[in-house]
């Protein structure tokens, strides 16, 4: 009766591996179904290099062990974390402008600044916002009254900045309905198909978590990729590889008549 006892305590350790594949299923069905889908722009792409470890560890001198050099892919993008993106219409943005000395000490490359825009004329009418309240674009009456009137505030991010001539390429979102949502910014991880594919200034459909969206950000592509484990067949599986398991452990060896 060894044997079956042996093979019970097998199905217990099973049932807690299936049961932690059942909890990662379960949370890639709960992104699925709680996420919110958007359009994110792409405003920059980079690999960084990472070593993983491989063979055995406690055999210092195994020739297996080494460390595997591994490259891993990322974007950042930027989007709106509100939940009514699909309802409400927005553009992307990319301009460049003159900023003072005084805004360009103070950001860098993947910065925000805030600017103020006009809604008619949104890529060509871009200020950077301090320096349009200390009035470094000289602007006269009839144009501060315009921006005063009509002129929407939100945050933009630095693309590239040229010291030489004062000035910044930004990207931002124009939008004409109120209530968007948030404008934030987010790095997701890509694998090298994805990566390849796409290029700074393209569109990417992404996937977050309204709670924290700014670190659950996923690219769409990327989570119908996932193979998961339903989490109601994990339950299914564990509880009967636990009463199966208790069953052949309990099973005892049959008395000598």
């Amino acid at each position: 009766m060894k044997y079956m006892e042996y093979v019970g305590a097998f199905l217990i350790i099973i049932s807690v591996l299936i049961g932690i594949i059942s909890y990662q299923g379960y949370k890639i069905n709960n992104f699925k179904k709680m996420g919110i889908t958007a359009q994110a722009k792409i405003y920059k792409k980079y690999q960084k290099e990472s070593s993983e470890p491989w063979g055995i560890r406690s055999i210092k001198d195994s020739p297996r062990y080494k460390f595997i050099r591994k490259t891993n892919y990322f974007c950042d993008v930027s989007m709106f974390q509100g939940s009514d993106n699909n309802q409400s219409g927005f553009m992307f943005i990319t301009t460049s402008l003159q900023i003072s000395k005084q805004t360009l000490s103070k950001i860098k490359k993947g910065s925000k600044v805030e600017i103020i825009y006009l809604p008619d004329n949104p890529d060509s009418s871009a200020l950077v916002y301090n320096d349009y309240k200390n009035n470094f674009y000289n602007l006269d009456d009839s144009a501060i009254s315009l921006y005063e009137q009509k002129g929407k505030k939100v945050n933009a991010v630095v693309n590239e900045i040229d010291s030489a001539t004062s000035s910044a390429k930004l990207m931002f979102t124009s939008y004409s309905v109120a209530g968007l949502g948030k404008f934030t910014t987010a790095t997701i991880p890509l694998d090298k198909s994805i990566y390849d594919s796409l290029k700074v200034g393209d569109s990417i459909e992404v996937v977050f978590l309204p709670e924290d969206p700014q670190n659950s950000v996923i690219a769409k592509k990327m989570l119908d990729s996932l193979i998961y484990l339903p989490p109601y067949i994990g339950i299914a599986l564990v509880a009967l590889c636990i009463v199966v398991g208790i069953i052949l452990l309990n099973i005892k060896k049959p008395l000598p008549h």
